[in-house]
């Protein structure tokens, strides 16, 4: 139950602070950008499903609370067949 609840705060803490972070570099594009058109392109450009290199920094980025969020429900799962077969 506790590393239940340690895995639970560890993918809210890690996608909290892996937002928080995106949310910060949008920010520092905008705010580095000599127009404000220009920083939303740039964001937009930053953000883009076809930019690779940024996609798969932000899937490694967030890979550690996938992890864990895929552990929490197998750990999840042997409890309920536990519980299945002692009644």
């Amino acid at each position: 139950m506790l590393l239940n609840w340690f895995l639970r705060l560890f993918i809210n803490v890690w996608l909290g602070l892996f937002l928080a972070l995106q949310v910060i570099r949008s920010i520092d594009i905008m705010l580095r950008a000599p127009s404000i058109w220009t920083g939303i392109s740039d964001v937009l450009n930053a953000f883009s499903p076809y930019n690779g290199v940024h996609f798969t920094a932000m899937v490694i980025a967030a890979s550690p609370a996938l992890g864990a969020f895929l552990w929490l429900e197998r750990r999840k799962g042997k409890r309920m067949t536990a519980s299945r077969r002692a009644s």
